[in-house]
């Protein structure tokens, strides 16, 4: 038991006055009306970061393709990687956008934006688009 008398699966919860002391509390309900969620700045941020995040090892794990470059489909295996890599990060950042409240059209704006500036393929865009609006009729 802790100082206070309380067992272990206890220990540090206290009761807020909105909350009754035994009603789960969820880190995503104490932080959704947090302003980072609402600054563009800080999602542009994040795509960067877990894109630098996602290629790093790329370029560390094979010296050797970078080397190769002149090598057509060893081109076109790193840029498929690359592309990849932004559909997915872009699709993660999108669904966090709207699940932390962020309007529906501005995210798409958000990821079609950064889908165009790191040029990806049509198809890739096309689908990314997509697949945010199926999000979202599946969220409301």
């Amino acid at each position: 038991p802790s100082p206070d008398g309380e067992g272990g699966a206890e220990r540090g919860r206290r009761a807020s006055p909105e909350r009754p002391p035994h009603q789960r509390l969820f880190v995503k309900d104490e932080l959704i009306d947090h302003p980072v969620w609402k600054d563009e700045n800080f999602w542009a941020e994040l795509v960067k970061v877990q894109l630098r995040e996602v290629l790093a090892p790329l370029a560390e794990q094979d010296k050797s393709l970078i080397d190769k470059t002149h090598r057509k489909d060893t081109r076109r295996e790193l840029v498929l990687h690359v592309h990849n890599a932004v559909f997915g990060q872009l699709a993660s950042v999108g669904h966090s956008m709207l699940e932390l409240g962020y309007a529906h059209g501005k995210v798409k704006d958000f990821v079609a934006h950064h889908a165009l500036q790191y040029k990806l393929p049509r198809q890739q865009f096309d689908d990314l688009m997509e697949h945010m609006e199926a999000f979202n009729v599946a969220a409301a």
